[in-house]
Parts: C-alpha cells; sequence; structure tokens
C-alpha cells in the first residue's frame, strides 16, 4: 500500500510539471519556449485579438448614424472589403487566414549590452503543413530530429511542429524547439510574477519589462544624471502591461523616492484619461452645435457624417460614454499601479491627437512662413562686393 501510495505521488509530480505553468494559464507551454532570463515578455491572444476588432467593426454598423444613412453604410462596408481584397493574397500565398487560424503567442526579448537584442517568438495556429516552405520559400531547409528547420536571413531560424510555430535567434534555438521546459518557465515567471495569473474577460495581452542595469547606465552617460524626469528611468525595476476590458499598468520602483514619484505620474495620467475623456465629449458636442456641414470644402464623407444630428448624437453616446468608473491609483511598498477603462485611453488618445494638430500645424504653417521671409530678404539683398573692391581709399 505505501509503494502504491508513493507511486501515486511520483505520477501527480510528473503529471504537475509535465503541464508546466498553470500559473500562467493557457500560455505556459509557449512560455516555457523562452529565454528564462529576457528582460522583455509578452503574451497575447491574437483570436481574441481579431474578436474584439471584428465586434468593434460590427458595432460600427448598426450605430444610429450608419443606420440613418446608407452612403455612409456603404462607405464603411467598402473600407472591409477593401481590407479583404489587401488580405486575399496573403491567405492564397501562406495558406493561412491570419483573421481566423492564429491564437496565442508569445514573445520573449534578451537585451544584451553591446549586442543586438535576441528572442523567440512562439505562436499557435492552424498552419498548413507546408507553411514553412510558403513563408520562406528561398530559405535554406534542414531536418533536425525530424523536424524541418528553416534558416532565415541574418541570425534568425524557424521551426513549426504540431501546430506551433516558433521563430528564434540561432543561439536560442536549439532550447526553443526542444520540449517546453517547465524550470525554464518557473525561472521566467520568477522573473516576470506579472504574467502569472488566470485571465480575465476580454483578453487581449500582457506584457513585463525588466530594465537592464546597463541600459540605466547608458542613459545617465548620455543624459544629464540632473535631467528632468531620469530619476523615473533609473528608479524603474519591472513595467508590466495587461489589457483586456481594461488597460492595468503597474510598475516595481528601486527605491522609495522613485515609488512615490511613479505614484504622482500615475496619479496625473488617471486625472488626464478622466479629463480627456469629458473634453472629447465636451468638443463633439460643441461640434455638433455648429453648422460644419456648411463649410465649402468640407469632404464628402465628412459632411455625410454631419447631415444628422440626433443620430450623430446618439452615436456618441456609443463610441465615447461618459466613463463608468474613475480611474484607480494603487500603492503598495515599492509597487505602484494604474487601471482605468480601455475606452478612456481611446479618449485620451484622440485629445492628444487633436492637441498635436492644434499646436503642430499653425507652427508648421508660421515656420514655412518665416522660410519665406528669410528667402525673400536673401534674394532682396545686394550682392556682397568683391574681396579687394570699394571701400574706404
Amino acid at each position: 500500500m505505501m509503494r502504491s501510495r508513493r507511486l501515486w505521488m511520483v505520477l501527480g509530480l510528473l503529471g504537475a510539471a509535465g503541464c508546466g505553468g498553470k500559473d500562467a494559464g493557457p500560455f505556459g507551454d509557449l512560455l516555457a519556449r523562452l529565454p528564462a532570463d529576457a528582460d522583455l515578455v509578452v503574451a497575447a491572444d491574437l483570436a481574441e485579438s481579431v474578436r474584439t476588432a471584428r465586434a468593434w467593426a460590427d458595432e460600427l454598423q448598426l450605430l444610429p448614424l450608419l443606420q440613418a444613412s446608407q452612403e455612409l453604410k456603404d462607405l464603411v462596408q467598402g473600407q472591409r472589403t477593401a481590407l479583404d481584397q489587401v488580405i486575399a493574397p496573403l491567405r492564397d500565398r501562406l495558406g493561412l487566414d491570419p483573421f481566423k487560424d492564429l491564437g496565442l503567442a508569445a514573445v520573449g526579448l534578451r537585451m544584451g549590452e553591446g549586442a543586438e537584442p535576441r528572442g523567440v517568438v512562439v505562436v499557435k495556429g492552424a498552419f498548413p503543413p507546408d507553411f514553412l516552405g510558403r513563408a520562406f520559400p528561398d530559405a535554406p531547409v534542414e531536418s533536425r530530429e525530424g523536424v524541418p528547420v528553416v534558416r532565415l536571413e541574418g541570425d534568425g531560424e524557424a521551426m513549426l511542429a504540431e501546430g506551433v510555430l516558433v521563430l528564434a535567434h540561432k543561439d536560442l534555438a536549439a532550447a526553443a524547439f526542444g520540449k517546453p521546459d517547465p524550470k525554464r518557465l518557473e525561472a521566467l515567471l520568477a522573473r516576470h510574477p506579472a504574467l502569472r495569473g488566470k485571465l480575465e474577460p476580454g483578453f487581449l495581452l500582457r506584457g513585463s519589462f525588466l530594465v537592464p542595469a546597463w541600459v540605466k547606465q547608458q542613459l545617465v552617460q548620455d543624459r544629464p544624471p540632473a535631467g528632468v524626469g531620469m530619476g523615473l528611468v533609473t528608479g524603474l525595476a519591472r513595467l508590466d502591461l495587461e489589457l483586456d476590458r481594461q488597460v492595468r499598468l503597474a510598475v516595481v520602483a528601486a527605491d522609495e523616492r522613485s515609488a512615490e514619484s511613479y505614484q504622482h505620474l500615475f496619479i496625473a495620467i488617471a486625472d488626464g484619461v478622466t479629463g480627456s475623456q469629458h473634453a472629447a465629449r465636451a468638443v463633439a458636442y460643441m461640434a455638433l452645435c455648429l453648422d460644419l456641414d456648411r463649410l465649402p470644402d468640407l469632404p464628402p464623407p465628412v459632411r455625410l457624417l454631419l447631415k444628422d444630428d440626433a443620430a450623430l448624437a446618439t452615436s456618441l453616446e456609443v463610441l465615447l460614454p461618459p466613463p463608468a468608473a474613475a480611474p484607480e491609483v494603487r500603492r503598495e511598498a515599492l509597487g505602484v499601479s494604474l487601471r482605468a477603462e480601455r475606452k478612456s485611453f481611446v479618449a485620451i488618445g484622440l485629445v492628444g491627437a487633436g492637441m498635436v494638430g492644434a499646436f503642430l500645424v499653425p507652427a508648421m504653417i508660421i515656420g514655412m512662413a518665416m522660410d519665406d521671409a528669410d528667402r525673400a530678404l536673401e534674394e532682396a539683398a545686394p550682392p556682397a562686393a568683391p574681396a579687394g573692391e570699394g571701400g574706404a581709399p
């Protein structure tokens, strides 16, 4: 009985090791192929990203603005058709539909001082057996333990086996092409603990970046040590990001002063995100009160957008609703985190682009006008007298 119990215990331990990466969820097998000392790691659900983009496109099709205008509906549908026409040759050449046949993916990048970054990319998908030949028709192929390996330009290699495509630097290929290593996975998760944990609904990606010490030293050498904001760089130990229905940004600071600085920064970002969402709505509603469709040089698609104010206002509430919850900033010891709605960051992007346009375009116009004035002055100035001619006797 004791021997039987020990046997089951050993089998249980082997099974736990074999599944390798329950803490990393469905990404365990992919992460176990990455270098354990990777500085940057990103895990992404490509299929969910496609579903999210399609859901947004479908939501766009159902907007009251489009329902009220067949011309606009045709315009949006034409854009989707054009995208399909661009993707179709890719499907034919690769035998793979990037919008349907790709699943999970992971990237691990090692940043060595004085050397080009070296990394591994792992993608799960419904790849055709001859995918490598289709994707890299001119690359030499060799067999390693019965598995075809393609040597790419530069220092890269590619392998495809059992629906898993692996692209790796030649120095990392042997480990990446072998079976997933639970020990390597545990070492990677210890280095990047943000990769652990269950996936939230609507998960798109999570990433973790450890700033190498040599990068900080190089930055300090290139810039004055007292430079404004340098403390945020040199005081950063790790940066984590997760994107699903929300955006979660977190840092681990190197010291107490840096943690306090990041707390202030995240509070500023949180207020900026909230303010931008309100600002974007305010600008949009302000535009609705104006007769912008009377502008003489307004492009036809924009004129169509402005034709129905009621439908435009209703659509605005769908695309850019008021914030459902305020962004949240937390600090625990040297860790600082920010959580906010994904649409809030879309709003801050729109406002940021508007601010850039508001300042950059006039600056460019003023700059071009000054250049024209300089050229006019140069052309109007009399030619310089040759040396030795003219002047006082």
